[in-house]
């Protein structure tokens, strides 16, 4: 509400004011040092003409008590770092009255710039340890607003430096210990939840018993990787995956925010927060070092519960979660995208104004793309700006009336989204949730989850791709046999028409094996044996196989004839009347449009009538009926 307020102040403020050029607001406020630094770099200073967005402007008293300490601007490359890391771009940032607590922007050299409001004023806040700026007036241009401030802002150093000068000794000592100096120091776009002297004080005697492996894998536990997350972003509850792909629990209380990992009983607690380094990492310091599971006893891994009572962990965890999602207070689904900082969908989301209006009640779960997932998706060929295309990639993102608690989940389950389609979901207690989309688009990581009124929020590393039809997915998998059988039984709109069904593609090398039986049918016959590999009605997932047992297909309802299903938990076996032997399912589970569920076997399925060698079929005129039952 404050961001809301503030921007619309300021936009009253461009509107009934005639706004000028960034550059001349500078000359017209004396900021003559400012201007001159510029210029020493002649391309920054030329995109000022264009610049949109806040500039926090030191004035030239705040530049000359930054000359004398230690004359850091002798240097062109300093010089440049410090300018751009005044400029926040695409922000326009208003300190009006209606603007409390904090907000971070990212600055044009890629590092955070904290603002906030003290009994003084608006004060903005930059390196550890560095003297906060106060603004002492604020002035909009043609592309946003400019704050001048009675300080120069001093650039994040690099995170080893910045834990030397916090006097965060044993964890720099253990970085090193470790071997992990160069991974840390290249660490960008990144949180880390930096153990105190005492914090690893405390654990002392287990630290000693550790190998240089082991005690890497308890600090990246403590880095949650391609995520800038500050105290303002942590919901009431929220699972990060760290860069060991162990997840870390962060929740936040009145007495402040816990973070535990898998092996500790005692939550830490965040002593000092949002210590920002370069480029892009948040650093909060916390009183326990996060554990490993089966860390506090040693480094044996813990031993694997028992089925009943991971069932029984699973039951409890999504009640809790069920609870908390309905709990009052909760955060709206919009905030928690804010708090997220999932900036691209937001703005995506806000021009579909259905869109929009679905997510205001939205209940269940929502898998959000991060802004690097969205860009990588344009990069690769998807086009915003076709509201179609959008509405149907938003809506497919969304899982209505499905709370999906993702920490204790582990197997695969098929979820329904909003567009139609299903989503397949993959968990393991070591690599954490993947989330399957049409057939060969990447794989998307659950990276984060918040609770929000209505559901959950999973943010995802990849954005998911809605299927396609089943031919196009048929000519992806290169089926090229089925597809000419298809063709030549004249069932290409039947089929790609199919609604709600579980198919059975037979492989090239299946249709191979009966060729000299294919070549004798009639286009009737080979229409049946066809329809025989289609399930109406029904998804039946491979998970699910078990309990199928008997299907009954369009090519077989007429007859009575059932398709047998069997599957011993790992391999799933398919069989026809006129099968000798069961096919195999080669590959499970491909999601299609429609829905359908396909997958791909190593024999074609065969009537009662017909085998491998008989060149007979029977036709009954029921075929007909069923296909008008259940693809029109």
């Amino acid at each position: 509400m404050n961001s809301i307020l503030s921007i619309s102040l300021l936009l009253l403020l461009l509107s009934v004011c005639s706004a000028q050029p960034l550059v001349e607001v500078l000359r017209q406020n004396s900021a003559t040092t400012l201007l001159q630094l510029a210029k020493t770099d002649s391309q920054l200073f030329k995109s000022l003409s264009t610049f949109k967005g806040t500039v926090f402007a030191p004035t030239n008293d705040a530049f000359s008590a930054a000359l004398k300490d230690g004359d850091r601007f002798t240097q062109d490359s300093t010089t440049d770092r410090v300018l751009k890391y005044h400029l926040v771009p695409d922000t326009m940032f208003a300190g009006d009255a209606a603007f409390e607590g904090a907000e971070f922007l990212v600055s044009l050299n890629g590092s955070d710039v904290k603002v906030s409001r003290s009994e003084n004023g608006i004060v903005v806040s930059s390196a550890w340890n560095a003297p906060q700026a106060n603004v002492v007036k604020m002035f909009a241009f043609t592309g946003g607003v400019v704050h001048f401030i009675d300080q120069t802002l001093t650039p994040p150093l690099g995170i080893v430096e910045v834990a030397k000068a916090a006097g965060l000794t044993s964890l720099v000592s253990a970085v090193v210990q470790a071997g992990l100096a160069r991974t840390i120091i290249n660490l960008k776009d990144a949180t880390v939840f930096a153990p105190s002297n005492e914090a690893i004080a405390q654990i002392s005697s287990l630290v000693n018993t550790l190998s240089k492996e082991q005690l890497a894998q308890v600090l990246l536990l403590h880095v949650v990787p391609n995520q800038r997350l500050h105290s303002t972003d942590f919901a009431t509850s929220a699972l990060l995956t760290s860069s060991t792909e162990a997840r870390v629990q962060v929740q936040k209380d009145a007495q402040g925010v816990a973070v535990s990992g898998p092996g500790n009983d005692v939550a830490a607690r965040v002593v000092t927060a949002d210590v920002l380094a370069s480029v892009g990492i948040v650093m909060h310091v916390v009183d326990k070092v996060l554990l490993p599971a089966g860390m506090l006893g040693g480094m044996e891994p813990a031993s694997e519960p028992s089925a009943d009572v991971t069932a029984m962990k699973g039951t409890l965890r999504v009640g809790k979660l069920a609870a908390a999602v309905e709990g009052e207070g909760g955060a709206s689904l919009i905030a928690v995208l804010k708090a997220n900082k999932a900036t691209t969908l937001l703005s995506l989301v806000q021009s579909d104004k259905p869109i929009l209006n679905a997510l205001a009640d939205f209940k269940g779960t929502l898998f959000a793309p991060t802004d690097k997932a969205l860009a990588a998706s344009v990069a690769t060929g998807f086009n915003p700006k076709n509201l179609t295309l959008l509405s149907t990639v938003l809506k497919y993102h969304a899982i209505p009336t499905t709370v999906f608690a993702e920490k204790s989940f582990t197997g695969i389950q098929f979820l329904k989204s909003l567009e139609g389609d299903e989503v397949k979901a993959s968990g393991s207690s070591a690599k954490g949730i993947t989330i399957t989309s049409a057939f060969n688009a990447n794989t998307a990581n659950v990276v984060s989850s918040m609770a929000f009124s209505g559901g959950i929020v999973h943010f995802i590393d990849a954005t998911l791709t809605p299927p396609t039809d089943i031919v196009t997915v048929a000519k992806q998998a290169k089926l090229t046999a089925l597809l000419n059988a298809i063709m030549s039984a004249g069932l290409v709109d039947t089929i790609v028409n199919l609604k709600t069904a579980t198919v059975f593609a037979p492989s090239d090398q299946a249709f191979a094996a009966i060729s000299a039986t294919a070549a004798k049918l009639s286009k009737e016959q080979l229409k049946q044996v066809l329809l025989m590999h289609v399930v109406p009605g029904k998804l039946v997932h491979s998970t699910e196989a078990a309990e199928a047992k008997n299907l009954p297909s369009v090519g077989t309802a007429a007859s009575g004839q059932m398709i047998s299903v069997q599957s011993d938990g790992k391999t799933v076996l398919v069989k026809g009347g006129g099968n000798m032997n069961p096919s195999k399912v080669i590959v499970a589970d491909v999601v299609v449009m429609g829905p359908l569920v396909v997958h791909v076997i190593d024999q074609v399925l065969l009537p009662g009538n017909l085998s491998a060698g008989a060149g007979s079929i029977a036709v009954g005129l029921n075929v007909a009926f069923w296909m008008g039952l259940f693809f029109l």
